[in-house]
């Protein structure tokens, strides 16, 4: 058995459409391998004009995973955009910066959730599989867990 299925408990999603924006392709081709394996359709992309020409041109996908750092336009700008043309998509922030600006930044932009890089791949996954079972809009209240893996929504009103 491969050591990611021993590391990664099962998911319990239905295959759906992920987009993963990053300017690191190691990281793009890390998780594209990941997530295939779970059998999601993977495009993977590293800047945010061509994140926008998929998503205008191929439809909507179920989750979008956004680095806040992109080479010429920042992952928050995207994040923007994207609520205002896909307002349903639900989104995960990937950062490598610990800012607490960010953070507010994203979550006031309408981002899910935010994931510090280096991650788990396994808990990830299950920040993918919380935002899609998730119905739209729904937010969660802040949650933080140790090794760099912080989940977070806006909280409740």
């Amino acid at each position: 058995m491969p050591i990611a299925e021993r590391t990664r408990p099962p998911t319990k999603t239905r295959p759906c459409r992920i987009l993963i924006v990053d300017g690191d392709e190691h990281i793009r081709r890390l998780l594209t391998n990941v997530l295939e394996e779970e059998a999601h359709p993977i495009t993977a992309v590293g800047n945010a004009a061509e994140a926008r020409e998929h998503l205008t041109n191929e439809g909507g996908f179920a989750v979008a995973l956004i680095a806040a750092r992109l080479a010429g336009e920042s992952g928050i700008d995207l994040l923007r955009w994207l609520r205002s043309h896909r307002p349903d998509t639900p989104t995960i922030m990937l950062t490598a910066v610990h800012d607490p600006r960010l953070v507010q930044e994203a979550s006031a932009a309408g981002a899910c959730a935010c994931v510090a890089k280096p991650f788990h791949v396994h808990e990830l996954v299950g920040t993918i599989t919380d935002a899609l079972s998730r119905p739209s809009g729904q937010a969660r209240s802040q949650v933080s867990a140790p090794f760099a893996l912080h989940r977070w929504c806006r909280k409740p009103a």
